[in-house]
């Protein structure tokens, strides 16, 4: 028996090694697509076109509004309401945005809570204001994609 013990204990090991090399990997593919999601509103800010070099949310989502309460819609639809959305921000002067904060909490294999923090940037570098927002991503046939987000005050965003 006494010799079993230590086969077991490599091989637990060997697990959770593996166990956090997997989560180490999701982490790092959740990072890229919030990094894409920046590219993408830069992309528009800065050249008017809505780039889908990676596809960040899913089919159907639901976005959360303190306004209207919750609604669920098309990933294609979506994409017009950014439009809409950066338009305005460009009116007010905003040239750049970018991510001060971004803390991500998994959940499951395929569910986390990405809680993070927006800059917004004039044309001369100052700092127009700040947002936060929460969004729910899942992992559905490999790839990590937007569920359901919400906005709210950046003294809010969740300390994750």
């Amino acid at each position: 028996m006494k010799e079993i013990l230590p086969i077991f204990w490599l091989l637990y090991m060997a697990l959770m090694s593996l166990t956090t090399q997997a989560k180490q990997a999701d982490v790092m593919e959740i990072e890229a697509v919030f990094a894409a999601y920046m590219d993408k509103y830069n992309d528009y800010l800065r050249h008017g076109e809505l780039t889908n070099k990676t596809q960040l949310y899913h089919d159907k989502m639901m976005v959360l509004s303190g306004r209207s309460g919750a609604a669920v819609t098309s990933a294609n639809k979506f994409n017009e309401q950014v439009k809409g959305f950066l338009d305005s921000l460009k009116k007010q002067g905003v040239t750049r945005v970018s991510w001060e904060k971004v803390g991500i909490q998994q959940l499951s294999d395929s569910v986390a809570i990405v809680s993070n923090r927006a800059v917004r940037y004039l044309k001369t570098g100052e700092v127009h204001n700040r947002v936060g927002a929460t969004y729910f991503i899942n992992k559905v046939g490999g790839s990590w994609k937007i569920s359901a987000f919400t906005v709210h005050s950046p003294n809010t965003v969740l300390p994750i």
